[in-house]
């Protein structure tokens, strides 16, 4: 499973947004399709991630006006179409991130991975049965 590529959890197409999109127009996106993270997109290329948290305690009579170009992370961590599963996850794991875009050579968005979509993956690989026996403090 490790050395799976990353398009095998990825969601593709990512839900993408321009930098001169305002903070208001990020968070209707990011509520309206259930989205915590949203790469930025300037001439068909990764500019950047936006993040719900990179949203909250901004000025609500401010969010129609301040940009996303403002707010987002330049430069931020990618994953090529050629990762695998173990690259999204010692990546993951670290807890810097909780996103990674997905590009081509070209730095053209092609998808993101959430760690929600890597726990997903572990939970499909635990064997299934009854009720867990143990407690948060057995572990």
């Amino acid at each position: 499973m490790r050395n799976q590529p990353i398009e095998r959890i990825m969601t593709a197409p990512a839900w993408t947004i321009g930098p001169e999109s305002t903070l208001e127009e990020a968070a209707r996106l990011m509520a309206r399709e259930r989205l915590h993270h949203l790469p930025v997109v300037e001439g068909g290329r990764l500019a950047g991630i936006v993040s719900a948290s990179d949203l909250i305690g901004r000025d609500a009579p401010d969010a129609g006006r301040k940009r996303v170009g403002d707010v987002m992370r330049r430069e931020p961590v990618v994953l090529s179409r050629t990762s695998t599963l173990q690259d999204a996850a010692a990546l993951l794991a670290s807890g810097d991130h909780h996103s990674l875009p997905v590009v081509d050579p070209e730095g053209k968005v092609v998808g993101i991975v959430t760690s929600t979509d890597l726990i997903t993956v572990l939970l499909h690989q635990l064997p299934t049965g009854g009720a867990a026996t143990g407690t948060a403090s057995d572990m």
